[in-house]
């Protein structure tokens, strides 16, 4: 017959999370004014702050416990900065500004002249 096993206490021993959650998080949350999250909406900011510094993408996938850097990028690509730049470029390019009056033209959005 198998000796039953009583919870441990003290050091080493195995975090009731919902315990901690409601004892420890939610007061600072509270204490500190900042509204209801999750704990796992803390992982996402201090990922996304760190790909946002352009930290290095294997550092934080290491940090974060992905099993590859791909799949950091895949989950934070939307915030690497200047990934779009190209395209707000555009948007200040006088020949890019003058294609599109063209096209609109063309298409009957406005009239000619």
């Amino acid at each position: 017959m198998a000796k039953s096993r009583k919870p441990m206490k003290g050091v080493g021993a195995h975090i009731d999370v919902n315990n901690w959650r409601r004892r420890v998080f939610n007061k600072v949350l509270e204490k500190s004014k900042i509204r209801r999250i999750r704990i796992h909406d803390i992982r996402h900011s201090y990922a996304t702050i760190r790909i946002s510094k352009v930290d290095n993408i294997a550092d934080v996938s290491n940090q974060l416990g992905h099993f590859s850097e791909t799949f950091t990028m895949k989950t934070y690509f939307h915030w690497i900065p200047g990934k779009k730049k190209s395209e707000v470029d555009d948007l200040d390019d006088e020949d890019f500004r003058d294609r599109i009056q063209e096209n609109k033209k063309a298409s009957g959005c406005i009239s000619p002249g």
